[in-house]
């Protein structure tokens, strides 16, 4: 008698184990999914911040009638797509692209 009631708590408190570990991973989830969006939304601020920087500094240059603005809107395009764009993607990708395959980054 006592083996079967000794048995039946434990089964109850593995099933409340169980039922416990489950919320534990759904709040992980849900942790993961906030950063992500999170990452997200900052990654795209700098690449958009970086675009309008870049078109004021080169209508900035052309109003001042510069000879040098043709070089510099070059070469301020050129980072802006050598540096920034690079970065962005790679963040993207990796973050929503793990997020797709169902194991994403620890």
């Amino acid at each position: 008698m006592v083996d079967a009631s000794l048995q039946s708590s434990l089964e109850e408190i593995e099933k409340r184990l169980q039922k416990r570990k489950l919320n534990v991973d759904e709040a992980e989830r849900q942790r993961l999914g906030r950063d992500r969006s999170e990452i997200g939304r900052k990654i795209i601020t700098l690449f958009v911040a970086s675009v309008l920087i870049v078109l004021i500094a080169i209508v900035a240059l052309a109003g001042l009638n510069l000879t040098i603005w043709k070089e510099a809107t070059e070469k301020l395009i050129t980072l802006l797509s050598s540096v920034v764009l690079p970065v962005v993607t790679l963040v993207i990708g990796y973050y929503f692209g793990s997020e797709q395959q169902g194991n994403g980054p620890r």
